[in-house]
């Protein structure tokens, strides 16, 4: 995906080989996506590079964020340009629940590995938000069309209860 020279656009390494960019995450979700993963949705995409170890870098300041504009980077220390040896390193993440009970470390590890997951859940809450703002706007505008129509055929109807014998000019207007 990342080496498909069709993709550079919405996805790429970095300079140094050690980290990819993502940039516009609809169209990538859209195009890129679909052909790779049996589905389009970005938030999915990003939880499953966080299951596996990678690491978002993140530059850009809250407040100046949007889907289009963000570019999103991704780090994980077994994936690197050039290096397909490295992939078999890369491992979903597990929490060994008996190991918690013997060390106290563990425990750290395993209340690290929550709160981990907790940030992952609130930022696929903020994706999810974002995706419903998104729907609730295509349903205002598809709203004002209908209302648009609605009052198209308001008049059409009004004209031909004013005109007998015309029936079919409102037809031949879209043809």
């Amino acid at each position: 995906m990342i080496e498909n020279k069709k993709n550079f656009k919405s996805i790429y390494w970095h300079k140094n080989g050690k980290s990819f960019f993502v940039s516009n995450a609809k169209q990538f979700a859209s195009t890129i996506l679909p052909v790779n993963f049996k589905h389009r949705n970005f938030c999915s995409f990003v939880r499953q590079l966080n299951m596996y170890g990678f690491r978002k870098i993140n530059k850009q300041p809250r407040g100046q964020r949007n889907s289009v504009s963000e570019v999103w980077e991704f780090f994980h220390i077994n994936f690197k340009r050039d290096h397909q040896e490295l992939l078999e390193l890369i491992k979903r993440k597990t929490i060994d629940m008996d190991a918690s009970r013997r060390d106290p470390a563990d425990n750290q590890a395993l209340l690290e590995a929550v709160q981990e997951t907790q940030l992952e859940l609130s930022h696929e809450v903020q994706c999810l938000q974002e995706e419903l703002f998104d729907v609730n706007q295509s349903f205002e505008n598809f709203k004002k069309v209908q209302l648009q129509h609605d009052l198209l055929i308001q008049k059409y109807m009004a004209n031909e209860n004013n005109q007998p014998n015309s029936s079919c000019k409102f037809f031949n207007l879209y043809r």
